[in-house]
Order: C-alpha cells, then sequence, then structure tokens
C-alpha cells in the first residue's frame, strides 16, 4: 500500500472517509491486508476477487450504521442476523473495520449457536 497522503473527511452519518490523492475515488479505506491469503484455496481467491471496493464499502457502511443503533455493542453474528446476511459476511469485515480505527472489540456474548464472540463497538 503506498504511503501517499490522504484527504480524510466525514460523510453525513459522521463516518470517516478518506480520498485516494492518485485517483481521487472516496472510500472507507483500501484494503491493507489481501482479502485472500497465499494459503487459501483457489474458491477463496476466486471469491475475494468478486468484491469490488464499491461492495465492501457499502457492507462496511452497513456495519456501522448496525453498530451505532447499538451502543451496546453486538457479535458479529447479530450483525449478521439483523441485516439478514448469510454467516461470515459481517466477520469478514470487521477486522477491516477494526485496522481502520472505526471499531473496536470490546467484551463478549452468546451467538445464536450459543457460543461464544467478540462484542464489536463504535470507536469514539
Amino acid at each position: 500500500m503506498s504511503n501517499q497522503l490522504r484527504i480524510s473527511f466525514t460523510d453525513h452519518l459522521g463516518y470517516k472517509i478518506q480520498e485516494c490523492p492518485r485517483c481521487q475515488s472516496k472510500f472507507y479505506g483500501h484494503q491493507e491486508k489481501a482479502l485472500a491469503r497465499n494459503s487459501d484455496p483457489s474458491t477463496s481467491h476466486e471469491a475475494a476477487d468478486s468484491l469490488d471496493s464499491t461492495t465492501l464499502d457499502t457492507h462496511r457502511r452497513m456495519i456501522l450504521d448496525c453498530l451505532r443503533e447499538s451502543p451496546r455493542g453486538l457479535t458479529g453474528d447479530a450483525i449478521e442476523a439483523r441485516l439478514g446476511w448469510p454467516n461470515c459476511r459481517a466477520t469478514r469485515r470487521l477486522p477491516e473495520l477494526f485496522r481502520m480505527g472505526l471499531v473496536r472489540p470490546e467484551g463478549r456474548a452468546k451467538t445464536r449457536s450459543n457460543r461464544w464472540a467478540r462484542l464489536w463497538h463504535l470507536t469514539n
């Protein structure tokens, strides 16, 4: 990832957005990590290739909106249930949002499968 200076601003909902000086596109953050590891099977790479930045940003915004409505925090599983998403869609985006400084894990709660999971909150 390039270390070029980025212009940051806030969208109408108060979320931090950056503008890439190279392409002037607005985004919640370029991928700092690949969506699939080199050791992952080819199907993981195909799935990663099928996601464009608009889809990723839309998913991230939906997760942030969901967390904004839940000040006590939510697990990835609870976010997926509220949004009607399949398993793992939100849980894949939450670490990305954490690396962007938009969410933080704090506490834990039971999932629908009665397992413990991290509670995610918006950063202040």
